[in-house]
């Protein structure tokens, strides 16, 4: 089976403490598939073997900056990675 690859994500920024559902689009995702954002494991569900759909909190939020995201496969294999930035809040 292919590596999985991420070409987008959606949306690709939030603000600050910000909650919601993140599309991760791609290629090569499987029924086993997990994203990690900076290390953290959101409540990923897999939607075909082209989209995850990442569950994100305010755990993943809570620091503003670039948080890296990846997808693990089933079998262990692990996708290029894209950036998901966490803006402050808006006063």
């Amino acid at each position: 089976m292919a590596s999985p690859f991420i070409s987008s994500l959606s949306p690709n920024s939030a603000q600050q403490d910000w909650e919601g559902t993140v599309a991760i689009h791609g290629s090569g995702l499987d029924n086993g598939s997990f994203a990690l954002f900076s290390g953290k494991v959101p409540k990923t569900n897999f939607k075909s073997d082209a989209l995850l759909e990442a569950e994100i909190t305010k755990e993943i939020t809570a620091t503003t900056g670039t948080k890296e995201v990846k997808v693990h496969s089933a079998g262990g294999e692990v996708s290029n990675s894209k950036d998901f930035e966490v803006r402050p809040k808006q006063r």
